[in-house]
């Protein structure tokens, strides 16, 4: 499951699993840009998450 689907069905582990794919290099999609700025620090987590959920400006 996709972050952002797993976040509007306001399934925590699910998403949770989402970004530790992400963060492991397994999923590479605007969520991984999303989670490379996180690293970064441009963005905060809850920043990324609203963006995924809710599409955001990237």
């Amino acid at each position: 499951m996709r972050l952002d689907e797993a976040l509007a069905r306001g399934d925590r582990e699910a998403a949770q699993r989402s970004l530790e794919r992400l963060e492991k290099g397994e999923v590479r999609d605007v969520q991984g840009e999303l989670l490379e700025q996180v690293r970064r620090g441009d963005i905060t987590r809850a920043e990324a998450e609203a963006r995924a959920n809710y599409g955001g400006s990237r």
